[in-house]
């Protein structure tokens, strides 16, 4: 692309969409060059961005294998995560993995904190379990993880308690991709039958009584109170 001067005349050369034709374009003295300048440029380059993402997706490709042959035989997506909910009142109700499984998990899953990190198992000391459902379903993830867990010695031939058997190493290969997936499970809905009492109904009057039986709660109490001991006396 160039720009240049022409007898008080701005002339601006450059590549028009995909066709590659070359094209030109003049303005006068005062009109916004560098903004059009700018658009050419991204013209061009929305040409070639089809090329690019070809090459992006090559070369990332390239660089996850080259992670999964350097950290064998362990998972290519990383270590083991627990299911957490959402922050904020708006995503409390999805579920995501979490930074790490907290120690009182570890403790009901029967796994020592300090051996966790070494099996592929992340760990976070200030989480706290606020929900006994929470903590049982992870606790669950955990255990069916180490069942499925298959333990290499440090050293070849050299194999101390908590290795898996030889047999078992034999077999083993490397999980690519997610393993112990989290499941969101899909809510259903329960559709049931409209009766002539639920047509008759009136939902907005029985919210009013209950909304003036609430307000006058306090005052209904107090005035039953100075009944009962008049009738004492």
């Amino acid at each position: 692309m160039e720009v240049g001067d022409r007898e008080g005349v701005v002339v601006v050369i450059g590549i028009s969409g995909r066709s590659g034709r070359t094209i030109q374009m003049w303005w006068r003295w005062g009109s916004s060059v560098e903004r059009e300048r700018q658009h050419l440029r991204w013209m061009v380059v929305g040409c070639v961005s089809d090329g690019w993402q070809l090459l992006v997706a090559v070369v990332a490709g390239a660089a996850r294998q080259k992670k999964a042959v350097k950290i064998f035989p362990r998972p290519t997506a990383g270590p083991l995560r627990p299911i957490v909910h959402g922050q904020t009142l708006k995503y409390n109700m999805k579920l995501r993995a979490g930074r790490g499984f907290s120690l009182e998990e570890l403790q009901a899953a029967g796994i020592p904190k300090k051996l966790a990190p070494t099996i592929g198992i992340s760990v976070d000391h200030r989480r706290r379990n606020r929900s006994l459902e929470g903590l049982q379903t992870n606790v669950q993830r955990l255990k069916t993880y180490k069942a499925k867990l298959v333990v290499f010695p440090r050293r070849a031939r050299k194999f101390k308690a908590g290795d898996s058997a030889p047999e078992e190493l034999a077999t083993a290969t490397q999980v690519q991709g997610a393993y112990v997936p989290i499941v969101r499970e899909k809510p259903t809905v329960e559709l049931v039958k409209v009766t002539s009492e639920m047509k008759s109904f009136k939902a907005y009057d029985k919210l009013r009584i209950e909304r003036t039986n609430k307000r006058h709660v306090g005052a209904r109490l107090k005035k039953a109170a100075e009944a009962e001991k008049e009738e004492k006396k």
